[in-house]
C-alpha cells in the first residue's frame, strides 16, 4: 500500500489534459477511503469536486458524501449527493463521458445513505443492482475497481449492521475474484459474525496467506491474523467464532 500510495501521488502530479484522465483520479479519494483516512479523503474529493469537467465534479462529490457518511455526518452527505444529482445535467454533451458510466456512482451514494438511515430494504435494493451493474462493465480496469467497490460496499453494511447484505456483496467478491485477500477476509466476518468458528477460521487464515507479501504493518492483515487465531481456539472447542 506504501509503494502504490507513492507512484498514485505521482500520477496525480500530472495535470490532466482529457476528462476521462481527470475523472480517473477519483481512485485517489477512494484508496484513502479504504485506508479508513476519511478526511484525507474528504479533502481530496472536494478537489475532485472543483474538477475541469462536469462527470469530475459529480464523482467528487459523490466521494466527498462517502467520507462524510463514514464520519457520522449525514446531512453534509446527503447535501454532496444533491450536489451530484444536480450536476449530472451537465453530462452527456458530444465526445464527454456518458451518465451510464457516472450513474452507479451516484447510485451507491444513495444507497449508502439509505442504509446508514435504517432503510434497509430500499437500500439492499440499490446496492444490489449497483453491483449488477458495475460487475457488467467490460475490461481489466473496470474488473478491478469493482472488486474494490464491492469491498467498500461489504464495508459500508458491516458498519451498518446489515449483515445480510454483507453476506451478498461477500458472495459477489467470491464470484468476482476468489482469489483476493479481501474476498476471503470479509467472508470470514461473515462467518465470525454467524458463529460459524470453522468456516471463520479458515476464511480469515486464507486471507492471511494471500496477504503474505502486504505491508506487514496494514490494519486489515494485522486483524485478519488476530481472528484467524481466535477463531480456530473456537473451532478446537466447539464453541462460536465470537
Amino acid at each position: 500500500m506504501k509503494t502504490a500510495e507513492a507512484y498514485m501521488r505521482e500520477s496525480l502530479a500530472v495535470p490532466s489534459v482529457m476528462e476521462g484522465r481527470e475523472f480517473n483520479k477519483k481512485e485517489w479519494p477512494g484508496f484513502l477511503l479504504a485506508l479508513g483516512r476519511n478526511e484525507e479523503a474528504l479533502e481530496a474529493a472536494r478537489e475532485l469536486a472543483r474538477g475541469r469537467w462536469p462527470a469530475t465534479r459529480v464523482v467528487g462529490h459523490v466521494l466527498a458524501g462517502h467520507a462524510l457518511a463514514a464520519t457520522g455526518r449525514m446531512g453534509a452527505a446527503r447535501e454532496e449527493l444533491a450536489a451530484a444529482e444536480k450536476g449530472m445535467a451537465e453530462i452527456g454533451a458530444p465526445a464527454g463521458m456518458s451518465r451510464s458510466a457516472v450513474d452507479p456512482y451516484v447510485d451507491g451514494l444513495q444507497g449508502e445513505l439509505l442504509l446508514r438511515e435504517g432503510r434497509r430494504s430500499e437500500a439492499a435494493a440499490l446496492i444490489k443492482d449497483v453491483q449488477r451493474r458495475i460487475r457488467a462493465v467490460p475490461g481489466p480496469d473496470a474488473w478491478t475497481e469493482a472488486l474494490y467497490r464491492l469491498e467498500a460496499m461489504a464495508r459500508v453494511a458491516r458498519e451498518a449492521g446489515d449483515w445480510d447484505l454483507a453476506a451478498y456483496t461477500a458472495e459477489q467478491m467470491r464470484d468476482h475474484d476468489p482469489a483476493y485477500a479481501g474476498t476471503r477476509y470479509a467472508a470470514g466476518l461473515v462467518s465470525e459474525q454467524r458463529g460459524e468458528a470453522a468456516a471463520a477460521a479458515r476464511e480469515f487464515a486464507a486471507a492471511v496467506e494471500l496477504w503474505k507479501d502486504a505491508d506487514p504493518d496494514l490494519a486489515a492483515l494485522r486483524d485478519a491474523r488476530a481472528r484467524a487465531g481466535k477463531a480456530a481456539v473456537a473451532a478446537a472447542s466447539g464453541g462460536p467464532s465470537r
